[in-house]
């Protein structure tokens, strides 16, 4: 499962509901963060960047409604901490409303927080997700863009949902310790 990338295209959400990434780069920047995390790749030593890039929001695509409740997630650029082991590139087969494919898992790219919005609350503070770049290994014909309605707390929107190039796997922090 994955989260389709912002305007670009959205990641797809592991929690099985489509979010709609909105950018933030006009948050304060804050102190680097060295993070554990434990998901389906293994155990990763993370840095995360100083300021968020991004915040998924929960969203209904397509006229269909979200059937559960998720968090809003906060992300930060993340790369491996030096000399700490990395994800080996694998392929992965990944199945959504658009296309089935294989791609291939090939770098750490973010790491994102569940946040608590306006004092709504958190459904699962141990909920977050590590996010990697992906690159098309199918073989199969590139994916044509659409255009799909969504909507969410900011109101309705159409996107141009283009290629997958993000998975974001749900993933446990181990461990956070601010630099």
């Amino acid at each position: 499962m994955n989260v389709r990338e912002g305007m670009l295209r959205q990641p797809k959400s592991p929690f099985g509901v489509p979010t709609i990434v909105r950018d933030e780069t006009t948050q304060a920047p804050s102190a680097m963060h060295e993070v554990v995390v434990r998901n389906q790749f293994g155990d990763q030593t993370l840095l995360t960047g100083k300021r968020a890039i991004a915040v998924c929001v929960p969203s209904d695509a397509g006229g269909v409604p979200s059937a559960s409740t998720i968090d809003h997630f906060r992300c930060y650029k993340a790369r491996f901490k030096k000399g700490t082991r990395r994800v080996a590139a694998q392929t992965v087969t990944l199945a959504d409303q658009f296309e089935t494919k294989a791609e291939t898992i090939t770098d750490k790219i973010r790491f994102c927080n569940p946040v608590d919005k306006n004092g709504e609350g958190i459904p699962d503070p141990t909920a977050h997700l590590t996010c990697y770049r992906l690159t098309d290994t199918s073989g199969i014909a590139p994916f044509t863009p659409q255009n799909v309605a969504t909507h969410d707390q900011f109101g309705d929107l159409t996107l141009r949902v283009r290629p997958i190039a993000v998975l974001c796997a749900p993933s446990l922090k181990l461990s956070d310790v601010t630099h």
